[in-house]
């Protein structure tokens, strides 16, 4: 597989913002959206299907604003459930910045294999998924590579999220565009996490500088934009007496793109 690598830069507990222009387009309260939103689980999502999976939006506790949104699987060992949110297509944006609240149940701690959050992009015949993972069974941040179709470690460490808890994440990426650039590239991105007083706990920003080729657009896709949400089950699901649900609340979810 070959892939393109710029320059790697780690930088902790860095405050850094990437400069959006006053015309950028932004997306807000996409946790709210009674418009847009779909769900698989299964082969789609990379797994195995969930016994029973759902989204609930309007969740006063946890929250951030009064009314987050559970996404809630139940599953055996591997089980993986996708859930995504279309905005649309918008060709012209090149450069995108996600923005969310995450806060996840006690059983994640014991069963949870991954937490992917992605923000995607597909023009002109491609597939720029800009996919970013916390992956348990590492504990590093993982980016996704797609022309290579893999997962790419970073060296930013990702322990497991504490429970009944905020995380304020903000993930920045573009695309390339001149001379018929195709690669998609993450910039960087910061995590703030909270206690159970709302209270910073940490905060970091890590500039990451990383670059991968983008993928085909599958045949019968069309363009369109949006951001995604996915819960990985480890293999400890439902076995020996282990749990077989997670719950991940989603709050103040916004896509900036310019």
């Amino acid at each position: 597989m070959r892939f393109l690598l710029l320059a790697f830069l780690l930088l902790g507990s860095v405050i850094c913002a990437t400069a959006q222009p006053s015309n950028a387009t932004v997306f807000p309260q996409i946790d709210d959206s009674t418009s847009g939103w779909g769900s698989c689980t299964g082969a789609c999502a990379g797994g195995t299907s969930a016994n029973a999976f759902w989204m609930a939006q309007n969740q006063t506790t946890p929250s951030r604003d009064g009314a987050s949104t559970q996404f809630h699987v139940d599953g055996p060992a591997w089980t993986d459930v996708l859930f995504f949110n279309k905005l649309g297509a918008h060709d012209s944006f090149t450069h995108f910045q996600s923005d969310f609240w995450v806060n996840v149940d006690s059983n994640s701690a014991i069963i949870g294999q991954a937490l992917e959050f992605d923000t995607f992009q597909f023009v002109n015949g491609r597939e720029y998924m800009f996919g970013t993972q916390c992956d348990y069974a590492v504990g590093l941040w993982e980016v996704w590579n797609a022309q290579g179709g893999t997962w790419q470690k970073t060296p930013v460490a990702c322990p497991k999220f504490t429970p009944n808890v905020w995380y304020h994440i903000t993930w920045n990426f573009h695309r390339g565009k001149r001379f018929n650039n195709q690669n998609q590239f993450y910039d960087n991105f910061t995590v703030v996490q909270y206690n159970a007083n709302n209270n910073v706990v940490s905060k970091s920003t890590y500039i990451l500088n990383l670059a991968y080729g983008s993928a085909p657009l599958p045949a019968g896709w069309n363009d369109n934009m949006g951001i995604q949400f996915q819960v990985d089950l480890n293999g400890q699901a439902g076995v020996n007496g282990n749990p077989t649900t997670v719950s991940e609340y989603l709050d103040k979810v916004s896509v900036t793109a310019w």
